[in-house]
């Protein structure tokens, strides 16, 4: 499957499996995985760019939220928000975006309003 058509999935799975903020609760608590883990909310392309991609009901209303990781390094800013706008985000809109690492792995995370 070409990269793009991945990326439409992804965008149209999210859209169709909002996290509800019950589930939010759940996943915080330990209850339930994280959503990268479930199939539909992750897109691996041919260059190893890792995307997450969910929207969910916060206290604040619903966000769009990106996790985007590479071959185990955070990818460029740059590359995060070509991706980033391919599904939805705009860079003139407020948003919050930080670092997380883990073992292995460093990613880039982008919130924003849905």
């Amino acid at each position: 499957m070409r990269d793009q058509d991945k990326l439409i999935d992804l965008l149209v799975h999210a859209e169709n499996n909002k996290v509800r903020m019950d589930e939010m609760i759940e996943i915080r608590d330990g209850i339930k995985g994280p959503k990268g883990d479930e199939a539909g909310f992750l897109a691996t392309l041919d260059n190893g760019i890792r995307i997450v991609l969910t929207i969910e009901q916060h206290p604040m209303g619903w966000m769009r939220h990106m996790s985007i990781s590479k071959n185990n390094e955070g990818p460029q800013d740059k590359e995060t928000w070509t991706f980033a706008e391919k599904l939805g985000f705009d860079k003139k809109v407020p948003y919050f975006a930080y670092v997380e690492n883990g073992p292995g792995i460093e990613s880039i995370n982008i919130i924003q309003n849905y």
